[in-house]
């Protein structure tokens, strides 16, 4: 488990990963509490031929999930990375994607719960650390297209959360909340990093979206953060509300 939430809560989830089963390591990341660095130190420090990535707000409740990924990426060697929370699209509709067997189809972008082979990792496809929340694994997906992967996704029965654990991180970093919420510069980033492999006409009409602007007005998401990122350092965070938040993530 790599852990890159507020310090106040590393120390019991250590214990609590530690109960678990002797061999499991904690990793504690340090200063920018990004996703894209936790993801990397957590395969710098991983062994075996699959490698899989779970977010912290995830509970997988089908018992075989792993057996379904690893029998994809083996039978599939045009299959770069297989998904199991859900499929997203980036500049194609769900209509143009194939099937690839019965139940599994290709898509552009499949967060949350994946699994890939270790020889890709070792070969470069890597999370860009530029991003410290938000967009890195949609940038980490497109990686696979431009060497020619597909990225698929297969349902698995699942429980998301809703980041009721990282999101306390917000509350007490204001660096970071401001980081989130201009999505302008990650939108900018991103496509001009991805020009190479995104449909053109995707490229301009996302450009001519965010050229200009951090933040899409239309949205309140920011809005509510902020708010209760004031209302955080105004009143502050008893011990309770933390404890019960990780409580909840387990």
């Amino acid at each position: 488990m790599v852990y890159n939430g507020v310090p106040s809560g590393a120390e019991q989830w250590e214990r609590y990963v530690h109960s678990l089963h002797p061999a499991l390591r904690f990793i504690r990341t340090t200063g920018s509490y990004g996703i894209a660095r936790a993801n990397n130190s957590g395969f710098n420090a991983s062994h075996g031929q699959y490698i899989v990535f779970i977010h912290d707000d995830l509970l997988i409740l089908q018992k075989d999930w792993l057996n379904t990924f690893r029998r994809i990426l083996d039978e599939h060697p045009e299959v770069g990375m297989v998904g199991g929370s859900e499929a997203k699209f980036i500049d194609r509709s769900p209509e143009e994607a194939s099937w690839i067997e019965a139940g599994l189809k290709e898509c552009d972008w499949a967060p949350t719960l994946s699994m890939v082979r270790r020889c890709h990792l070792e070969q470069g496809l890597l999370f860009d650390e530029f991003y410290r929340v938000g967009m890195e694994d949609k940038d980490w997906a497109l990686q696979f297209r431009r060497q020619g992967l597909k990225v698929a996704y297969i349902p698995i029965a699942h429980h998301h959360i809703g980041c009721q654990g990282s999101y306390v991180a917000f509350f007490s970093d204001r660096s970071l909340l401001d980081g989130y919420t201009k999505e302008g510069v990650r939108e900018r980033y991103f496509l001009e990093k991805n020009k190479d492999v995104l449909k053109p006409e995707y490229y301009t009409a996302q450009m001519d979206k965010w050229s200009g602007r951090d933040r899409d007005w239309r949205r309140t998401w920011w809005m509510k953060l902020y708010l209760k990122y004031y209302i955080y350092r105004i009143v502050g965070v008893p011990k309770q509300v933390y404890e019960r938040i990780f409580r909840s993530s387990i």
